[in-house]
């Protein structure tokens, strides 16, 4: 199974309420009628904060019931609860530097809904978008700041004939300039590789692994992409 992660930002002006949420370790807090959250643990590491959280949810399903000699699908209201985890970075310095990075584990409905809980909690938003920008402005920059970059997926690609790409290998860069023009186009994802192992990074601020990683070694990865995507200005903030 993959392993993967959102990246979020606390917005600036509510971060001392978040962290005060964070940080009530053992306790359970309210966000909607008769749900809560439970702020299972905090830990500091050496660069970063460790989250745990269950979130209490109600999921509404339907439930075929016989009545009389029919079968009826009624409504039925189903308690369960959602673990997540997170790595909140006070700071990630390149050659610039990213503040109140929090990297969500597991799928992408994962970040979300944390985002949507907290922001209940502190009654307005509190967490921003972190993306990644894969312009040929910067392309190079990402090349050079990673030992491969394997795999390139693009959208709305100029050439009409063509809906998408996936190209492998860096030397896509040294390609004619015929080819630049009839490929160019919004890349969404590319593949970057630490070592010899390999991550999908998402213009929408997904990374992705197929690596079999300990939480600590994903986030310490994690880590090290970002450092060097603001290293190569490629972090929009």
């Amino acid at each position: 199974m993959p392993r993967s992660a959102t990246l979020l930002r606390i917005d600036p002006e509510v971060v001392e309420s978040v962290l005060s949420v964070f940080k009530s370790v053992g306790e359970e807090i309210p966000y909607q009628d008769d749900l809560a959250i439970f702020i299972k643990s905090f830990e500091e590491f050496d660069q970063y904060y460790m989250g745990h959280i269950l979130i209490d949810l109600v999921d509404e399903v339907m439930v075929k019931k016989r009545v009389g000699g029919e079968i009826r699908a009624e409504p039925q209201s189903v308690p369960r609860c959602e673990e997540v985890k997170f790595a909140y970075f006070p700071r990630i310095s390149g050659s610039a530097e990213i503040s109140h990075v929090t990297v969500v584990l597991g799928r992408e409905t994962v970040a979300r809904l944390l985002a949507t809980v907290i922001e209940r909690i502190v009654g307005r938003r509190a967490f921003l978008k972190v993306r990644f920008s894969f312009t040929p402005s910067n392309e190079a920059a990402i090349r050079n700041s990673f030992d491969d970059i394997v795999r390139i997926r693009g959208e709305d690609v100029v050439d009409a004939v063509i809906s998408g790409i996936s190209i492998k290998g860096s030397r896509i860069y040294q390609a004619s300039p015929e080819y630049q023009k009839a490929l160019s186009g919004e890349i969404k994802q590319i593949g970057v590789a630490l070592g010899d192992e390999w991550f999908i990074v998402a213009s929408s601020g997904r990374i992705t692994t197929y690596k079999r990683l300990s939480d600590e070694e994903f986030i310490e990865r994690v880590r090290q992409i970002i450092t060097r995507f603001l290293r190569a200005g490629a972090v929009i903030l």
